[in-house]
C-alpha cells in the first residue's frame, strides 16, 4: 500500500528515540482510513454475529438483548451459545 510505504517511524521508549524505519504494513495510529476500515469489517463481522448467538439479557424498563459492543477500536462480544457457533465464528472472521 503506497500510503504507508512512503511513511517513517522511530520508536520512542525510556527516553530514547530509536532509528527511523519504513511501515510496511498496516496503518499509522489515528489514520482516517483506519475508522472506515473498521466500519465495514465491523458490519460484515455484526451480521455473521447477529445470526449466529442469542447473547444476553439486560434489563432496564425494558429487556434489552446484547450480543455485541462496538468501541472505536475494540469488541466485546457475549456469547450464550453453543462453542459449535462460536468456533463458526472465529474461523469465518479469520477468512
Amino acid at each position: 500500500m503506497l500510503i504507508t510505504q512512503q511513511q517513517q517511524v522511530s520508536a520512542f521508549m525510556n527516553n530514547y528515540i530509536g532509528p527511523r524505519f519504513s511501515i510496511q504494513r498496516g496503518l499509522r495510529q489515528g489514520d482516517a482510513l483506519s475508522a472506515i476500515l473498521f466500519s465495514l469489517v465491523m458490519d460484515s463481522f455484526n451480521r455473521t454475529v447477529d445470526q449466529l448467538i442469542e447473547g444476553i439479557d439486560v434489563y432496564f424498563t425494558q429487556p434489552i438483548t446484547i450480543k455485541m459492543m462496538l468501541m472505536a477500536d475494540d469488541v466485546m462480544q457475549t456469547i450464550l451459545s453453543d462453542i459449535s457457533n462460536t468456533s463458526n465464528i472465529i474461523i469465518t472472521g479469520s477468512q
